[in-house]
Order: structure tokens, then C-alpha cells, then sequence
């Protein structure tokens, strides 16, 4: 099983869309423990519902790592804890739907993907339907903040450039 290393706002998307559950049947997720903070904190959509994903052990919570050194690019803290653990060797590929953080990742080399694309790469995999993966889409542009022009990708990218990723 592959593993994910996952930001908040990814979470949340898939989350609000219905395909967070999904993506932990398919793979090992990671959240670092402040992306977990971020996504339980009070007041957040489904901050219940994530607790009980940590509970359950149906994620990963990785603490923090004293001895990884900060991505200065990088604004958030659970952006950079995410993109520190990958660098330290964990996790197959990021899952990230900040724009500074997946250009961060396009200029390293480091493997990623955002939440527009989870619903194709579930619907090659056999997780979902064609159907769902319309619908899951279409919910996902409506709930994130995409460009056209990343749009355009996820909805033309052929399937080589996403076999990386499938589980």
C-alpha cells in the first residue's frame, strides 16, 4: 500500500466531497501532527470526524521531527512539517492543494499531487465510478480554488502522467 503525505486543505476538500474515506481504504495516509492540529481544530469542518480518523488509526499522525530543517518558502507549518517528513524519507508522495507548496515540490522534484486529481486516479484504480468521478469533480472545482489552467490538467492529463500514483 502506498503511502500519502497529506496537507490540511487537500483533507479537507476530500473530506467536504466525500472521498476522504476512500482515499484511507486505498492508502496509508499521513498527516504531521500540525496538519492534524489544523484539521481538529475547533470550529473546522469535519474536526470531529478527523479525531475519529486519528482514533481509529485510520491515519497516521506523525510527530514533529526536531532535526529537520525549515523550508523557508514555505508559510504554513503543517506545509512544511509535510514537505520535511517526505524529505526525511517518508511517504511515497504528497498530497497538497497549497499553491506555494506544490510549486515548492514541482521545483524539488519531490512527487505530488492535489485533491482535482483523486477522483481520476480512484476511478483508474477501480475505487469509483465514472459516475462518482464526475460528480466527486465537479464537487472538488467547486470547493477548492483552481485555476483554469489546473483544471485544464486534471481534467486532460493522460493516465501515464498519474500511474505514479495509483495504489
Amino acid at each position: 500500500m502506498k503511502t500519502i503525505l497529506i496537507d490540511a486543505s487537500s483533507a479537507i476538500i476530500l473530506f467536504k466531497c466525500g472521498l476522504f474515506q476512500n482515499l484511507t481504504e486505498t492508502y496509508q495516509v499521513i498527516m504531521t501532527q500540525a496538519v492534524y492540529e489544523e484539521v481538529t481544530r475547533e470550529g473546522y469542518p469535519a474536526a470531529e470526524e478527523f479525531r475519529e480518523y486519528g482514533i481509529k488509526n485510520r491515519i497516521i499522525i506523525s510527530p514533529p521531527n526536531k532535526e529537520t530543517e525549515a523550508v523557508p518558502s514555505l508559510r504554513g507549518r503543517g506545509e512544511q512539517e509535510t514537505v520535511c517528513r517526505y524529505l526525511a524519507g517518508i511517504g511515497d508522495f504528497i498530497l497538497i492543494d497549497d499553491r506555494k507548496g506544490a510549486g515548492y515540490c514541482r521545483d524539488k522534484g519531490i512527487p505530488y499531487i492535489n485533491a482535482l486529481l483523486v477522483p481520476r486516479i480512484l476511478f483508474i484504480a477501480r475505487k469509483i465510478s465514472q459516475s462518482d468521478c464526475c460528480l466527486k469533480t465537479a464537487a472538488i472545482i467547486r470547493i477548492g480554488r483552481y485555476s483554469e489552467k489546473i483544471i485544464a490538467y486534471a481534467m486532460n492529463c493522460p493516465e501515464q502522467s498519474v500511474q505514479f500514483f495509483l495504489p
